[in-house]
């Protein structure tokens, strides 16, 4: 009777001058595809029209927590987030 071999089997890619099992082959596929995704979507994401007022909110809240809540400047903010289309803010 045969010894069964645990040996993961290897592909016939070499990489830095070690053979790659399929795990590790996979492994290294995926990491590909991850980096070729964030390659091309990179140039998409930066900053959107609406962080300005966001910043100013989160300084202007800053502000109020430090003053131990004494700066009022924060009451004058009213809505920061965006409404849904057709739908206005009224005070």
């Amino acid at each position: 009777m045969e010894a069964v071999s645990s040996e993961n089997p290897t592909f016939p890619i070499r990489l830095f001058g070690r053979s790659l099992d399929m795990w590790q082959g996979f492994f290294y596929l995926l990491l590909l595809g991850y980096a070729a995704v964030a390659l091309f979507t990179f140039p998409q994401y930066g900053v959107n029209p609406d962080e300005p007022s966001h910043i100013a909110y989160g300084e202007a809240v800053v502000r109020w927590y430090t003053s131990f809540f004494q700066e009022r400047a924060i009451s004058q903010w009213t809505n920061t987030w965006p409404s849904p289309p057709g739908i206005t803010a009224t005070h």
